[in-house]
């Protein structure tokens, strides 16, 4: 059995478990424990490089790493070109292969927000030859605003003044010339207030932002790096004109005879509008609207011994007059029992081209300990198999994988079992590619095996390599 780590995401001492379904009934499930330690080539004091906000007019920006020894013996650090116009960065020794210093150099011209690269450096050790040093920093923009957008609120009842604070970097403010907006019943200005600015986007009552068309303030100034700002303008979201109560109908698990589900349309502001039209999409169901006392009521008739389809969930579409809402839907819930069995582990995880034939499995639990009948077992790519394999009560799927397979791209393999039970009819199982070089669950275990508390560790000898 092999139990394999990818390490790069750890440091110093680790531990990873794996558990494991075997055919033994007095060990179905046992937990593998691996434990080691991650070696490095060389320490790095910091471990990476964050320079944190740098304004446009910042000088260059200067830090220092040591670079010490690690586990893998006497290093031999090179630095190999950068690949980021901005970086610069110069390998000092101290101790020859013991300590060295590395010096990282940002410069200017800046880029736009965000300062990001790795310096990667030659260890001269075996195990691991080179590694890397990640260099961060973030530009701050010469001119932005302090809420990047305007947000309208929902209650337009009455106008309002919306504000926000201009906010200059690098030096000292730029003068600015003007402000306009794109739709023309919006209004926006510049205020001045003890040294700060201001843009104030006037709202008027019952504003409506023009549909399908985006709305924004362009702020001009006479800063050569940022002679414009961009903000935009978003409307709140429309509150339909109706809504159902209750929002969806529910249809009962099981029930003998016919029944009329009601949901209500609720209308907000004036009266009412008009209903055009009503409608089912399934077939199976018809549904009417009922009026009575200025409400409307949406009525659906569900016929005695209705079993919905397979495939999508059905819906009752309403049809209005009005503009705001001329259409309404209403879902409709039908509750579905839970299945009937299931898989453990609920999928396969298989090596990358793998060395040899291998075979991963699974097993099937049913509710209360009933299995139904399996009446075929397959695999949606051909270069897999798989088979049933019963003990007893019990029942496993083996999924058989070759030598040298690669799986499609996508989507994932999977394997479908097709059982006789009316509940449950269909069970998927998806194969997909472990992350490391080799599978790290359930290949299949003899029913002679335990792993009693079994436990894979590093130990102290042989020492593990980086």
């Amino acid at each position: 059995m092999k139990f394999s780590v990818s390490t790069s995401r750890y440091s110093g001492s680790f531990t990873k478990r794996a558990t494991v379904y075997t055919n033994d009934a007095n060990h179905q499930k046992e937990t593998l424990v691996c434990t080691g330690q991650v070696r490095v080539p060389f320490r790095m004091d910091p471990a990476r490089l964050t320079f944190g906000q740098i304004t446009p007019d910042s000088p260059p920006q200067s830090k220092t790493i040591k670079i010490t020894r690690g586990d893998g013996g006497p290093i031999a650090p090179e630095l190999l070109p950068v690949s980021s116009q901005n970086v610069e960065a110069t390998l000092r020794e101290i101790t020859p292969g013991e300590e060295y210093e590395l010096k990282v150099d940002l410069v200017p011209p800046w880029p736009a927000r965000i300062l990001s690269t790795n310096l990667t450096l030659k260890t001269g050790v075996s195990q691991a030859p080179q590694d890397q040093i990640r260099v961060y920093a973030r530009i701050m923009p010469r001119l932005s605003a302090e809420r990047s957008q305007f947000r309208l609120p929902r209650d337009n009842s009455s106008e309002i003044d919306l504000r926000t604070r201009l906010q200059w970097s690098g030096g000292s403010p730029g003068k600015v010339l003007g402000a306009t907006v794109s739709d023309p019943k919006l209004s926006v200005r510049i205020e001045e207030e003890q040294n700060r600015q201001y843009v104030v986007l006037h709202v008027p009552a019952d504003y409506e932002a023009p549909v399908g068309q985006s709305v924004s303030v362009v702020v001009t100034t006479d800063d050569a790096k940022s002679p414009t700002l961009n903000i935009p303008v978003y409307p709140a979201p429309r509150a339909p004109r109706v809504r159902a109560t209750p929002s969806r109908f529910t249809i009962p698990l099981s029930f003998s005879s016919d029944l009329d589900l009601r949901s209500r349309l609720v209308w907000t502001g004036a009266a009412p509008s008009k209903i055009l039209d009503v409608s089912s999409s399934d077939p199976k169901l018809t549904v009417r609207v009922e009026e009575m006392d200025n409400e409307q009521a949406v009525v659906l008739h569900v016929p005695a011994g209705y079993t919905p389809d397979a495939m999508g969930r059905p819906m009752v579409t309403v049809k209005t007059d009005d503009e705001k809402s001329p259409t309404v839907r209403i879902p409709i819930y039908v509750p579905r029992p839970a299945a009937r069995v299931r898989a453990l582990p609920s999928r396969f995880t298989i090596p990358s081209k793998p060395d040899e034939e291998q075979e991963f499995m699974a097993r099937l639990k049913w509710a209360d300990d009933k299995p139904g009948k399996v009446l075929a077992v397959t695999t949606t790519d051909p270069q897999l198999s798989a088979t049933l394999k019963d003990e007893g009560t019990k029942q496993y799927i083996v999924l058989h994988v070759p030598a040298g397979y690669e799986p499609p791209t996508s989507p994932p393999p999977a394997v479908t079992i097709k059982t006789d039970d009316p509940i449950t009819p269909l069970l998927s199982i998806r194969v997909y590619l472990s992350r490391v070089s080799h599978a790290t669950n359930l290949p299949v275990v003899p029913s002679n095996v335990r792993a009693e508390n079994a436990r894979a560790t590093s130990g102290d000898k042989p020492t593990p390599e980086p």
